[in-house]
């Protein structure tokens, strides 16, 4: 199978939980590509290179990230007689009406060349799986997407009210608040805390 991990960063250090989750997938034999919104290339990979990395804001080349991103906003709207640009714009400007700039940037930064099929697209931390929802709508990615959260999606709700309305309903900000706030107080309280 051909499997995408989107990450908001890659590699951070203390998620050794998505390392080992990506080690595994490669180790059964699929096809493994990282999608990062950052590569920080100041950290070894804990791979070794055993899957591909993609990042969602590739390096700008030396001139400054805005006008990187001007110049790519100006070749979107020149070209936006056609159904894939129209497409990019809705999904950024949903994105931008949700109150998320990200997925307006993500979508600037991938450029023409999208980043592929797969057969699975696995996001860790809502953003990121909201990130990836958002270029899925621009049609730069495609494939499911499943989401795992983790506590501080839960439990941050700065970050759970940006999690759009538009979600399914088992998925809407409320429900995971409520139900997973359930669940992770029962823990607390089942183990003492």
């Amino acid at each position: 199978m051909k499997i995408a991990f989107f990450l908001s960063n890659y590699p951070v250090l203390s998620e050794t939980f998505v390392v080992r989750q990506i080690r595994g997938m490669i180790d059964l034999g699929h096809q493994v590509t990282i999608i990062t919104g950052q590569h920080d290339l100041s950290v070894d990979d804990p791979l070794s290179g055993a899957a591909r990395i993609v990042s969602v804001r590739a390096n700008t080349g030396g001139s400054s990230p805005i006008a990187h991103l001007l110049k790519k906003s100006a070749r979107l709207l020149l070209g936006a007689q056609s159904g894939k640009s129209r497409r990019r714009i809705r999904a950024g400007l949903t994105g931008l009406r949700d109150g998320i700039v990200a997925p307006i940037v993500d979508i600037l930064s991938v450029g023409e060349q999208g980043l592929g099929h797969f057969d699975a697209i696995i996001a860790h931390f809502g953003p990121a799986g909201v990130r990836a929802m958002y270029l899925r709508d621009a049609g730069l990615i495609s494939g499911p997407i499943a989401t795992v959260f983790h506590g501080l999606d839960v439990t941050e709700h700065s970050l759970v009210k940006k999690i759009p309305a538009a979600l399914p309903p088992p998925l809407h900000p409320d429900r995971i608040t409520a139900s997973d706030q359930r669940v992770v107080e029962e823990e607390a309280d089942r183990l003492g805390c």
